[in-house]
């Protein structure tokens, strides 16, 4: 219920609450120190600059998720039902703001920066399904609060995910030099469970630029690349596109 002429919107009150509070404050703080992380990256980074586009993309992004993590909060601090029905309710709110995040975009842009909106937005679908894989898995007998806190972690991951994604793209819509490939430990697990995906991400991007290098920049903790993404790089050679991996 909203009341008459505000902008408030009233939430039932909770007795005893201060540890859950205490887990999703530290939550939070984790959250807007990475968030602030990213935004630097694009901002302040002399080796890359970052376009408008790609800038309102991850603006509006922290803007909705961080939204959605103050409705999870607030699942998880008044709800009494069983863990699976609160995963369920809280993905159920997460597809209401993916979907509302999307229609944003696809409405405010227009020409070349629309035409980057709309790939990014079909390349991220599977980084968005590994979110709520993530947050079903989650362990049932955590606490409410450190459930939150996984979450959350889940969830800035998976956002910081964008800024790879987004330097690939400015590399082929606007020929910001090589083009890049950036692995990260989401791209990572993704490349383990279905490399396909990956290199269906290859050759999408051969449909807008044709390329025959590709720079390969290592943001994961994994050292071995050349044998996570042997599958990857062996159809890098077959298109006979030359790689660098740094």
């Amino acid at each position: 219920m909203r009341c008459e002429g505000t902008l408030f919107h009233p939430r039932k009150f909770t007795h005893n609450n201060i540890n859950f509070r205490i887990k999703t404050s530290e939550a939070i703080s984790m959250f807007k120190a990475k968030q602030a992380f990213v935004l630097k990256q694009m901002s302040y980074n002399t080796k890359f600059e970052f376009s408008l586009v790609a800038k309102d993309i991850m603006l509006l992004k922290y803007d909705v998720w961080y939204d959605w993590l103050n409705e999870v909060e607030q699942i998880l601090l008044t709800s009494c039902e069983s863990r699976k029905e609160i995963k369920n309710s809280i993905l159920i709110v997460a597809r209401q703001r993916k979907i509302y995040y999307e229609n944003t975009l696809l409405e405010n842009f227009t020409g070349k920066d629309l035409k980057l909106i709309k790939m990014w937005i079909d390349i991220h679908e599977k980084v968005y399904n590994l979110l709520e894989e993530k947050i079903l898995k989650t362990n049932d007998s955590l606490s409410n609060g450190d459930l939150f806190f996984e979450i959350t972690r889940i969830t800035s991951n998976i956002l910081k995910r964008t800024l790879y994604e987004l330097q690939e793209l400015e590399t082929i819509f606007f020929d910001r030099g090589d083009v890049n490939f950036c692995v990260d430990n989401i791209c990572v697990e993704i490349f383990k469970k279905s490399p396909d995906i990956i290199i269906e991400k290859i050759d999408e991007y051969l449909k807008i630029k044709k390329f025959d290098k590709i720079v390969i920049k290592n943001y994961s903790d994994v050292d071995d690349l050349e044998i996570v993404c042997e599958k990857m790089l062996s159809t890098l050679q077959n298109k006979n596109i030359e790689y660098y991996i740094i």
